[in-house]
């Protein structure tokens, strides 16, 4: 029997017939055979389980993959909107810079009509004043009602005018406000006289005088200016002081685009009495 089934497995199995291992001891190579066969096959079987878990790994992938499409491709549609969008933005600034520009230069525009509107009524309130001075240093009710009356009875006096000199005042008040209380200031006189001659040797006198006084209180004329123009001159007093302490100072008129120079306050005096009114 031993030698039928060796002949057999001989017969189905030449390699091993031929094994040198074989021909030393059959069983031998025979459980060597199997073995190998167990090998080869459980090698197999992990290689399959290798494969399914990859075949599982490449088909999460997969889906991974599909859903990081699906993503993309929503990102691409929000990036898409964002650039239309973006587009539009764009379109309404620059529609809004085009229109700020042209609100600008008709802001501008504005400006300088405005301004030049500000130097016209500051010019026809300044002509309306003409013949308007401001008198300072009259205690509080000393006109007894009647300003007028109580100006040109003593304006020529305190002036040194002559007797018969007749100031044609057309109206006089107090400047506007409330009335300032004993230990206060008192308010300024503004009286309007019916000529510019008139209001002319009236603030020449009160220059030549130099101080006035009446009843012991110091009274002082002055031009009534807006308050435009008075804040223009202020503007210049530091620098007039500054040229009165380092003196001495040459003063310089320039009228109708001519320039004058004065070493001598009389001379520039008289020449300043030379010049037409303002407006003439």
């Amino acid at each position: 029997f031993k030698n039928s089934a060796k002949s057999g497995f001989q017969n189905e199995n030449p390699y091993l017939t031929e094994h040198p291992r074989y021909r030393e001891d059959p069983k031998t190579a025979i459980l060597m055979k199997r073995n190998e066969r167990k090998t080869s096959v459980a090698t197999l079987e992990t290689l399959a389980a290798d494969l399914r878990n990859i075949f599982t790994v490449l088909q999460q992938v997969s889906t991974d993959l599909l859903e990081m499409k699906t993503t993309a491709a929503g990102l691409k549609n929000i990036a898409d909107a964002l650039g239309t969008r973006m587009t539009e933005v764009e379109q309404r600034v620059s529609d809004i810079e085009d229109e700020a520009r042209g609100k600008t230069e008709c802001i501008a525009e504005l400006e300088t009509k405005l301004s030049a509107m500000a130097e016209k009524m500051d010019d026809l309130e300044n002509r309306s004043r003409r013949n308007n001075i401001r008198i300072v240093g009259f205690p509080e009710g000393v006109e007894k009602g009647n300003p007028a009356a109580f100006l040109a009875s003593v304006l020529p006096s305190i002036l040194q005018l002559p007797p018969d000199t007749h100031l044609n005042i057309e109206r006089a008040h107090r400047s506007i406000g409330p009335r300032p209380g004993p230990d206060q200031r008192p308010r300024a006189f503004v009286v309007k006289l019916l000529q510019f001659p008139t209001r002319d040797r009236l603030l020449r006198a009160a220059r030549e005088k130099n101080r006035l006084e009446w009843n012991g209180n110091r009274i002082s004329l002055f031009p009534d200016l807006s308050k435009e123009l008075q804040g223009r001159r202020q503007r210049f007093n530091p620098v007039r002081r500054l040229l009165q302490e380092k003196g001495p100072a040459t003063m310089k008129v320039t009228f109708n685009g001519k320039t004058s120079a004065f070493a001598d306050p009389v001379e520039a005096l008289e020449f300043a009495e030379s010049l037409p009114p303002c407006g003439s």
